[in-house]
């Protein structure tokens, strides 16, 4: 199935005046608020601002898909909306949007929202694409652009589909002291590890870092509680400045490649104890998804 036949130009708002994610979402559902039977406009907006509470789903800059499955409704439906002054996001630090692809869904079609999320969130991955349909200036050129991209919603999602692709590696020269201000800030506890081809080698945990500080004699005791009356990081203070991720990252990490299917990563990051799993292309890195993205964008949908 093209994405483009999903579309709709009465379901289409080209520079909105909306300012704020909840005035425009309520802009957006007005076009399709005469086709929602047995289901209130009111009662849909609930569901769509509250999944944004959760965690509003942020392709990329300037770009945001709110999405809810309903209760009662029937249709599927995708909304779009451009809006060249931008639109406030929830959140200050998400800046604001020029782009809103609406998802209304039934409770029983959740595959194909999955779906829709994945094939919309490729085509905006294009800076070309973007851009061209933040300038048209009618709705019908608005699915022009998307059906000459030939975008498919596939039938079933891969690794490829949900990785997340901001992410921060490190090599193997890479100093603890610029890991550590790199994991900090980092989504999760740990930084893939490549080499100068982009192919990774392997990960840098908080696991191993905070190993440095423990004295190697802990293993053969069978009672801890006395180390807390002197200082036991002393050691990880010591070396801080000296130790390069070579030191201390691990090659012992879960790969897949991108087009290995959720349900086989998910399987893996399960059966091996994993919280997340590197996505590969010929051995170069490509992406992360992490365990949690199995619960938030796929469970919760």
């Amino acid at each position: 199935m093209k994405l483009f036949s999903l579309l709709y130009e009465d379901q289409i708002l080209v520079d909105m005046k909306a300012a704020t994610m909840e005035q425009a979402v309520r802009e957006l559902l007005q076009t399709i608020e005469a086709k929602m039977e047995n289901v209130s406009s009111d009662r849909v907006l609930s569901a769509l601002m509250e999944r944004e509470q959760q965690g509003p789903t942020v392709v990329c800059e300037g770009v945001a898909i709110p999405h809810a499955r309903v209760e009662g409704l029937e249709e599927f439906f995708v909304c779009i909306g451009t809006s060249r002054e931008g639109i406030s996001a929830l959140a200050p630090h998400e800046g604001r949007f020029h782009l809103i692809f609406l998802i209304v869904s039934p409770q029983t079609r959740n595959a194909v929202m999955l779906q829709t999320l994945a094939a919309i969130a490729k085509l905006l991955s294009s800076r070309e694409t973007r851009d061209a349909l933040l300038n048209v200036k009618a709705s019908g050129k608005i699915i022009k652009v998307i059906e000459e991209s030939g975008m498919d919603v596939k039938r079933s999602l891969v690794a490829s589909d949900i990785m997340d692709k901001t992410f921060s590696p490190v090599t193997l020269d890479t100093p603890l002291s610029k890991a550590l201000e790199l994991i900090t800030a980092a989504r999760d506890d740990a930084l893939p590890v490549v080499d100068e081809k982009h192919e990774l080698l392997g990960e840098l945990s908080s696991k191993e870092i905070i190993s440095i500080g423990l004295p190697d004699y802990m293993g053969m005791l069978s009672n801890v509680s006395f180390l807390t009356s002197f200082e036991p990081f002393e050691n990880f203070f010591k070396k801080e400045r000296t130790l390069k991720v070579k030191d201390l990252y691990t090659k012992d990490v879960l790969s897949v490649t991108g087009d290995t299917s959720i349900v086989e990563v998910a399987y893996q990051m399960v059966s091996t104890g994993r919280r997340r799993v590197y996505i590969t292309r010929d051995n170069k890195l490509e992406g992360i998804m992490y365990r949690k993205d199995i619960v938030t964008r796929i469970l919760q949908g």
